[in-house]
Parts: C-alpha cells; sequence; structure tokens
C-alpha cells in the first residue's frame, strides 16, 4: 500500500528471459500486485515469470499465446490490475529500463488527487536525464514535437516514455479495447487520456539504457506512430468543432487545455 492506495505494476514482456527477474525483484515493497504478461515469448520467460510467482505472493503471471503486441500486454495487464481491486497502476517495461526509484514520483501525484494520469520525462530541457543512444535522443524529440502539436500538448512531454502511471478511475474511462496494440501505444495513451478529460502531468525520472535489446524498427515504428498522431488530431479537431457547435456544454479538460 502507498497512503491507503492499492498499487499495481503492470509488467509487459518479450523475449526478457535474462532481464526479467531482476526487473521482478526490483520492484517497490510498497507495490501490492505485480501483474506480468508474457507476450508469447520464445525464449524462457514464461519460466522465469514462474519462479518470480513461487518466490513473491505479489505477481500474477499471464501468458499470451500468440503475439499481440507490447500495448495489448499492458492492456491485459490493466484489466488484471483493475480486477484486483488497485487504485493505481505504474507500467514498468521487463527490460528493466524503468528505475524502480523513480516510481514513488509517478504515484504521488495521483495519490494526492492532484492528477489522473502521470507521465515520466526523461529529458531537462533537450538533454536526456542519464545516458541515451544518440538516435533515441533525436527520435525521442522529434516525436514528442509531433505528439505535442497533435494532441496541444504545451508543456515538455516525452512521448515515447512508457514509464507512466494511472489511477484506477481514470483507467475506467479510457477505451482500454481501441488503444492501439504495438509500439505507438504510449502516444496513443497520451492522446486518449487527453480526449478522456484526465488530468495529466509529467514528472522527471532517468533514462536507463544498457542490457536491453530493443525490437523497435524504426522504419516501420514511425510511419504508424505519425498515422496515430495524423487520427489523434482529426479526433481533437472534431471535438472542439463539436464543442463550438453546442454552446452553453461545459468543457472538459482536455491536454490542449493544459
Amino acid at each position: 500500500m502507498y497512503r491507503g492506495f492499492r498499487i499495481a505494476v503492470a509488467v509487459p514482456a518479450h523475449n526478457e528471459g535474462r532481464l526479467i527477474a531482476r526487473t521482478l525483484a526490483a520492484v517497490p515493497g510498497y507495490v501490492d500486485d505485480i501483474v506480468v504478461v508474457d507476450d508469447a515469448s520464445s525464449d524462457d520467460t514464461m519460466q522465469e515469470i514462474r519462479r518470480a510467482a513461487a518466490l513473491d505472493p505479489r505477481v500474477h503471471a499471464i501468458e499470451h499465446q500468440s503475439n499481440r503486441g507490447v500495448g495489448a500486454a499492458i492492456v491485459s495487464a490493466f484489466e488484471t490490475s483493475l480486477a484486483l481491486g488497485s487504485d493505481i497502476v505504474a507500467v514498468m517495461d521487463g527490460d528493466g529500463q524503468m528505475h524502480p526509484d523513480d516510481m514513488e514520483g509517478l504515484i504521488a501525484p495521483i495519490a494526492s488527487g492532484r492528477a489522473d494520469m502521470v507521465k515520466g520525462l526523461r529529458f531537462d530541457g533537450w538533454r536526456p536525464r542519464g545516458r541515451m543512444p544518440l538516435a533515441r535522443w533525436a527520435g525521442n524529440l522529434l516525436l514528442s514535437q509531433a505528439t505535442r502539436a497533435a494532441s496541444g500538448w504545451r508543456s515538455a512531454l516525452d512521448s515515447q516514455s512508457g514509464y507512466v502511471a494511472l489511477s484506477g478511475s481514470g483507467l475506467a474511462r479510457l477505451p482500454l479495447g481501441r488503444l492501439y496494440a504495438r509500439y505507438g501505444f504510449p502516444n496513443d495513451l497520451f492522446l486518449r487520456a487527453g480526449e478522456a478529460g484526465l488530468r495529466v502531468e509529467c514528472v522527471p525520472v532517468r533514462a536507463v539504457y544498457g542490457a536491453e535489446v530493443s525490437g523497435i524498427r524504426p522504419h516501420l515504428a514511425v510511419p504508424v506512430i505519425g498515422w496515430l498522431l495524423f487520427r489523434g488530431w482529426i479526433r481533437r479537431l472534431s471535438s472542439r468543432r463539436r464543442r463550438a457547435e453546442a454552446p452553453g456544454t461545459r468543457r472538459s479538460i482536455e491536454a490542449d487545455e493544459s
């Protein structure tokens, strides 16, 4: 428990047999449930998750029989976390890229009632907070600017950061079944949060790179993310037009009003 709130951690994992045990062992003690989803790994990821579950009763092991994508794995963990009665759910990737000491900074604004969703920000201006490969640095900054433009978000943003926490009530307001299932999930989640009127905040977290092996293929991922952003931009314009045509209705809090 954290300040009386039940905390869950959603952990998507695909071929993370080398790193998943270390990732799960580092989850802070105030976390009540660790929901780990093996997205049809071809290595020993699921065996490692089961070993961890035998040692730590907080670990709930879920296995996808076919590869559905990192976003689908996170949604499965979200749904299970809500069924467990979680008040706050944070996402930690199975490859150890999220520093566990930064988690409290993500959940504290939600526990205080200030935010419905908190997203990690790995940049201080243009500089990463920690070591980050040059290609990742450039790609993250470019996609962050594009996501800000699509969403109307006016503050600093690290759109590709998957380190995020949401309140249970905030998750219940999102169309989980319609979130994009693969790479591009963080962008779609951010856009949908704004559309749902969630109060969103960004907090500093560390950039952690090291033993992980990225499965991202930029030539495939970037066009997909571009399409997601364009679609989100169109939805935002359509929503604003509908509000303008209905005078007297109360405006919801959106990302473009942040």
